[in-house]
């Protein structure tokens, strides 16, 4: 007879069945150890656990709770995950780079927020939504490579990563929101065909050199005709965004006509 396997969340309880914790030390830092208190840099979560005699397939890891885990550099996420909490790798400053299992569909808010030494993301062709904040400050990012299903970044998603400089978003991207890409090292942005939301401020650089903003005149003129304007030029245009300000308003971008062949960000 075959065992009955239940789905479980990843979390403190089983990290410490598995012979981990959590432990702040003198330092006022953060470690993950394990029994003899030895730092674990490396970490693989499991793909199933046995708690309580029950053998469980792991499906999600809990919200925070990895937050501020300083000594973390590598994390391997089994294909069973399919769900990742909000904030469970907050702060990790020391987290180098995240490969995210197929079948996840939403990074939450502000799971790897303030990984300051974050420098690759490999995303699944499932994602669809990227949550406000979840890469808030990662700032030794430099580039994304979206997958092609991703319709939503949400209000600050990329904001304050200073490094960032190529970003290719997906013709199927339908909303940039807010700040999404706020204080980056960007100086070109393509918008794909297929947008329809922009939010207030949705890119800007650390510096004062204007983001040259690409899209199709179809966009902006719908942009400009929800205020009563629509204002072309050969190559370059004002256009507004929703029922807010201009693209030349916001924080020195210059918005120019896309056309058959693209500039390399």
């Amino acid at each position: 007879m075959n065992e009955e396997i239940k789905k479980i969340e990843f979390n403190t309880e089983i990290l410490y069945l598995l012979g981990y914790r959590i432990f702040l030390k003198s330092d006022g830092k953060t470690y993950l150890v394990d029994k003899d208190g030895n730092d674990i840099d490396a970490f693989f979560i499991p793909w199933r656990a046995r708690v309580n005699g029950q053998l469980y397939e792991i499906s999600s890891i809990s919200a925070h709770l990895f937050k501020y885990v300083y000594n973390l550099k590598k994390i391997e996420i089994p294909d069973t995950v399919t769900k990742i909490g909000k904030g469970a790798f907050y702060g990790c400053e020391n987290l180098k780079s995240i490969n995210i299992p197929e079948g996840i569909e939403i990074i939450e808010k502000e799971t790897f927020a303030d990984c300051k030494r974050l420098e690759t993301i490999k995303f699944p062709d499932t994602l669809k939504t990227i949550e406000a904040r979840a890469f808030y400050g990662c700032s030794n990012l430099t580039v994304l490579d979206f997958p092609k299903n991703l319709r939503k970044i949400k209000d600050s998603a990329f904001e304050e990563c200073i490094s960032l400089k190529n970003v290719n978003l997906p013709e199927n991207l339908h909303a940039l929101y807010d700040l999404a890409f706020y204080k980056t090292g960007m100086y070109k942005l393509n918008l794909p065909a297929g947008i329809g939301i922009i939010g207030d401020r949705f890119v800007s650089n650390i510096d004062t050199t204007p983001v040259e903003v690409y899209a199709t005149k179809e966009i902006c003129k719908i942009f400009g005709e929800k205020k009563g304007e629509t204002i072309f030029k050969e190559y370059t245009l004002d256009c507004l965004i929703g029922a807010k300000r201009s693209f030349k308003e916001i924080n020195n971008i210059y918005i120019k006509v896309k056309t058959d062949e693209l500039p390399t960000t």
